[in-house]
């Protein structure tokens, strides 16, 4: 009998190990993350289309095209006349036409890292609610236990002379409240733990963020705002890049009105009346510089080109204002959180708690209300530290620094972002 419950127990131990393993979670990094920002759809499609149009061949042929043109008079085989007209381009023309399509490719290349950098950015705050909501929620867990804890003292107290009602039904009111927290952050974590799964292609249940090397607030508060140089945003970039396109194009035209050349013609016309000899001529058509062909056109350009430097113009100005702003509300949280720091650091409840912790007989329900009010700073502090590093996203985004290649993972202290 004893021989067989040891069999069952092992047969049990070793399922149980086999079904565990089967459920061993995989450790995702954040780095892992933010690269998958260059597997989304749109992104791997806009790598594409750019190969593509670099491998088109673009150029404009010295020869527009060639004619052969044949001309019957009188219905006489002997008088038939036969003609080759050949158009060409002129070289100015063929230069501003590849400079047209290098700044169109150009244009597709800054539209695709656009795209990139959007999902970049909502990784980095993906990541960043994600890791903020399961410290969260660790909190409210810890909450909870204490309001719990505390009604099981009060319910020991109700027949005591000090017993205050009220403050039954404030810590239940207050534990109603927490457990409406928590679920909303169970909720979340349900969403986001799917969002990961997607980003990483994993299956949802077998993973987990690694978020024990990411920096902390106070790395982020050493960051020297001086330092973070910043640079045209992708929007400007793309304003200048069409602004090129247009002059191209102008360029283009006015190459095109200012051909001499029309064509160039070879022609036969059968045999003369005298004996071997033979029609033949060559011809020339030119282009006279006195009409304005063109100028439609380049109207319809001068007006482009003025609106593209006006937009240029307002976009600079607002990534101007968007840097300041920026650089503000980093500058202000850090100053809210830090002040908040210090006086949890210098709060008098922790110096009463460690005193009254030494001293024999003091009431359990004060000892837990101190500890309740210490742990309350705690969570005012994980909201401002969550919020201390939007602010630091933010302020990488406005200033560009967020996209500078080489990619660095600015959530991480080893920050080479690479596969």
């Amino acid at each position: 009998m004893r021989f067989l419950l040891q069999k069952y127990q092992l047969l049990l131990f070793f399922f149980g190990m086999i079904f565990f393993s089967g459920y061993a979670q995989k450790e995702i990094t954040t780095t892992q993350v933010l690269l998958g920002s260059q597997h989304i759809e749109q992104v791997q499609f806009d790598s594409i289309q750019v190969a593509f149009l670099k491998n088109y061949n673009h150029n404009l042929p010295l020869i527009d095209n060639v004619e052969l043109r044949s001309e019957t008079r009188d219905l006489l085989l002997r008088r038939q006349e036969y003609a080759i007209r050949v158009k060409p381009n002129s070289l100015r023309a063929v230069l501003a036409k590849k400079q047209v399509y290098t700044s169109k490719i150009n244009e597709v290349e800054i539209q695709g890292r656009i795209h990139f950098n959007e999902e970049l950015e909502d990784r980095y705050n993906f990541l960043v609610d994600y890791i903020f909501n399961e410290k969260l929620r660790t909190a409210y867990e810890e909450r909870k236990i204490q309001l719990q804890d505390k009604l099981t003292i009060l319910e020991h107290t109700v027949y005591d002379e000090n017993f205050d009602v009220r403050d039954v039904v404030d810590s239940e009111e207050e534990l109603f409240e927490v457990e409406l927290v928590l679920l909303g952050l169970k909720e979340d974590q349900t969403y986001q733990n799917a969002v990961l799964s997607l980003m990483v292609g994993e299956s949802t249940n077998a993973i987990y963020l690694k978020s024990s090397d990411v920096i902390t607030a106070t790395q982020i508060l050493a960051t020297t705002l001086e330092e973070n140089t910043s640079q045209d945003n992708l929007e400007i970039q793309l304003r200048q890049s069409k602004l090129t396109t247009i002059e191209s194009e102008m360029e283009l035209d006015v190459a095109k009105s200012k051909k001499i050349i029309d064509f160039v013609q070879a022609k036969y016309g059968g045999k003369n009346s005298v004996f071997f000899d033979e029609n033949f001529a060559i011809g020339v058509g030119i282009n006279l510089p006195f009409f304005g062909n063109t100028r439609e056109k380049r109207s319809d350009h001068y007006f482009d080109k003025l609106l593209t430097e006006s937009e240029i113009i307002a976009l600079k100005n607002e990534q101007e204002k968007d840097h300041k702003s920026a650089d503000e509300d980093f500058r202000r949280t850090a100053m809210k959180y830090q002040i908040l720091k210090d006086q949890a650091a210098n709060s008098s409840v922790s110096s009463l708690l460690e005193i009254y912790k030494k001293i024999e007989g003091v009431s359990p329900l004060i000892l837990l209300k101190l500890k309740m009010s210490e742990h309350n700073k705690k969570i005012d502090i994980l909201k401002l530290e969550h919020e201390l590093y939007e602010k630091y996203i933010k302020m990488l985004v406005s200033k560009n620094v967020l996209f500078q290649t080489p990619f660095t993972n600015y959530l991480i202290t080893n920050s080479s972002l690479t596969d």
